[in-house]
């Protein structure tokens, strides 16, 4: 049903998902208390966020594929989200929508 090849590559970039500059500030705090849990505590959250990409990844692609959607597609929606995502966090397009609102409610305590 699934090809190998996939399935590899989505738990190797599942594990590589864990080293994301976003995620560096998070890790130490989550080893930290899977540690707690015993000696393969770390080893344990490894796997099961490499699993968990893997099959979410594999899942989702089954869904739409069976559903008659194409995978093309969902790429190309997926970039667009992706460089919208970029461009917001670039240039810090949300901060004045946010910021505003924010003043709005404290205007109002």
């Amino acid at each position: 049903m699934f090809e190998l090849n996939a399935i590899s590559l989505a738990l190797i970039v599942g594990t590589l998902s864990i080293l994301s500059p976003r995620d560096w500030p998070l890790v130490s705090m989550v080893v930290g208390a899977s540690s707690s849990a015993g000696h393969w505590g770390p080893y344990a959250l490894a796997i099961g966020l490499s699993l968990s990409f893997a099959l979410a990844g594999n899942l989702l692609s089954f869904l739409l594929v069976s559903l008659g959607f194409d995978p093309e597609l969902f790429r190309y929606i997926a970039a667009i989200l992706l460089v919208a995502v970029a461009l917001v966090l670039l240039f810090r397009l949300g901060d004045s929508i946010f910021v505003e609102k924010h003043r709005r409610e404290e205007h109002y305590r």
